[in-house]
């Protein structure tokens, strides 16, 4: 019992020592270390990790018309036109990949009518030339193509992820003959997306 009571001893006077110690090193620490030490912790919010957001692509998934015809709602197939007509196109928008960009890229979304063509060869040659035209528009070059009769176009971009529309009112001083329509798609990153079609337009009754 004697020597339990002089262990029991030694260990509480071991303890107030060391704590003893620990109040002096407190009471005579530097304040500018201190102050050091705590200016070296992070401040304000912990930042976030960024946001990723679905990003689409938009491809031209049909041209129709509609107006004063019998044709409303058919898909073109070298089907003949009028003055007057309105050309609908419209682009279905397909997932392509994850971004985590903190703003989405614009997307034009163009309708192009080109000619008229006085043989069916030449506008053949025309059409043909759309990935010349295609890689002027990504590297914002000048196109090698004929100019377009008509154009019109709308925008949208990359996060929205819905369907989209565009029309084209053909004007009555448009010269009868042979032309192609042209729905074009084309976003920032170096992509475009076409899809052509053969139309007759023929003189306004």
């Amino acid at each position: 019992m004697a020597r339990r009571s002089s262990w029991t001893r030694h260990r509480l006077v071991t303890l107030g020592l060391i704590l003893v110690s620990c109040a002096a090193v407190v009471s005579v620490a530097d304040p500018a270390l201190v102050s050091g030490l705590f200016a070296r912790l992070p401040t304000g919010p912990v930042p976030r990790a960024a946001r990723s957001h679905q990003e689409y692509q938009y491809d031209p998934s049909g041209l129709t018309t509609s107006g004063r015809t019998t044709r409303a709602g058919k898909a073109y197939n070298d089907q003949s036109l009028y003055p007057g007509d309105t050309v609908l196109g419209t682009w279905r928008a397909t997932p392509a990949g994850v971004s985590t960009n903190s703003a989405p890229t614009l997307v034009a979304l163009t309708i192009y009518l080109y000619g008229p063509f006085t043989t069916a060869e030449a506008r053949t040659q025309a059409q043909e030339g759309d990935r010349a035209r295609m890689k002027a528009l990504v590297f914002s070059q000048p196109s090698p193509g004929p100019e377009p009769a008509m154009t019109d176009f709308t925008a949208t971009d990359t996060w929205s992820g819905a369907s989209q529309f565009a029309t084209l009112v053909l004007a009555r001083d448009l010269r009868a003959g042979l032309y192609f329509l042209e729905a074009v798609a084309h976003g920032g990153g170096g992509w475009a997306t076409v899809s052509q079609t053969r139309v007759t337009l023929q003189p306004e009754a």
